[in-house]
């Protein structure tokens, strides 16, 4: 769902995505009854209520609702395992627990390799390397790694157990006829709040920076950095996301329970767009959010400029040196 154009009763923000110069085909906004088709357990709620069961409920919402048939999901735990797997059938080797703690440079300032440190210890090791890739996300902003400018750009994921998984299955078929799948990602730039479900059942639910669930949520200290807050807070914070996302697909989510939170913060340059290109001679950085769904177009362009020596023209927008001009 978007927010309507400046001066409606939403606040205005958001432009029809149609006409935002985008790489994905729109189609809506929809109808109640074409939502529903599309993605049978979609709601849209506009009132914090429970009562699903009046069906008037939610018509409104849906007169900004598209849908983006060419957009999907990936498991990103499921994707990294192969890449890493493939990886290392082609010799990649995989150091674990080890930070960088210098880029290392000969006489005359050239690139030379790392230096990194044992993260349960005192080892040191010397790594050499004709070139350095810096593609480890937030930590760009590290010093030792270049010190890319990134925002403090914290996030929390909400993780429910849904009665249709393998391990929660019921015997009882009433309770099996009342659960609803959800099939695609469901987001509401109004309410700043998304759930998608994984391949085994589990619900995710995710909602912006400073406030979940937008502008009905009460804020609290874990909105904006959940990182060190105890449990309760945890478990807290995760409910009010589930219970934001609630308000997207009531029918899929009123049968899960709670099971966990992770927090983080997204790898966003400064600026707010992709970081990728040379800082200097052999050290080359690429960060970017969603660098999950762009890592397979990225990874291609950025091993074919490192190996062959070009400058692809579709990046150069969006090169690290922009923070230094």
């Amino acid at each position: 769902r978007y927010k309507k154009s400046d001066g409606d009763e939403e606040g205005g923000g958001d432009r029809d995505p149609r006409l935002c110069g985008g790489a994905y085909f729109a189609e809506g906004p929809l109808s109640m009854e074409q939502m529903r088709t599309i993605e049978p357990s979609a709601a849209f709620l506009t009132d914090d209520n429970s009562d699903y069961e009046n069906k008037e409920v939610g018509v409104k919402a849906v007169e900004n609702v598209y849908y983006f048939p060419d957009e999907g999901q990936v498991d990103p735990a499921k994707a990294v395992h192969k890449m890493r797997k493939e990886a290392e059938e082609l010799g990649v080797r995989f150091l674990g627990k080890v930070d960088v703690t210098e880029i290392l440079r000969d006489s005359k300032g050239y690139i030379t390799g790392v230096m990194t440190k044992s993260m349960d210890g005192d080892e040191s090791n010397v790594l050499k390397a004709d070139e350095v890739v810096v593609a480890g996300g937030v930590g760009a902003a590290a010093k030792a790694l270049g010190g890319l400018p990134m925002m403090n750009h914290p996030g929390t994921l909400a993780y429910a157990r849904s009665l249709s998984s393998s391990s929660h299955r019921s015997n009882n078929s009433k309770d099996q006829q009342n659960v609803h799948e959800l099939n695609r990602i469901l987001v509401d730039t109004v309410t700043q709040s998304h759930v998608l479900c994984r391949e085994d059942g589990m619900l995710v639910a995710g909602g912006g920076v400073l406030q979940v669930g937008g502008t009905s949520a009460v804020e609290t200290p874990s909105t904006t950095d959940t990182v060190g807050t105890s449990d309760a807070l945890r478990e807290s914070l995760g409910k009010q996301l589930l219970k934001a996302a609630s308000r997207l697909a009531p029918d899929a989510l009123k049968h899960a329970s709670f099971v966990s939170t992770t927090e983080g913060r997204r790898p966003i340059p400064l600026d707010g767009y992709p970081a990728v290109g040379y800082i200097e001679p052999g050290l080359y950085v690429v960060v970017t959010h969603s660098g999950m769904t762009l890592s397979p177009l990225l990874g291609n362009i950025v091993a074919g400029e490192i190996e062959k020596c070009v400058s692809c023209d579709i990046l150069e927008k969006y090169r690290p040196t922009r923070f230094h001009t």
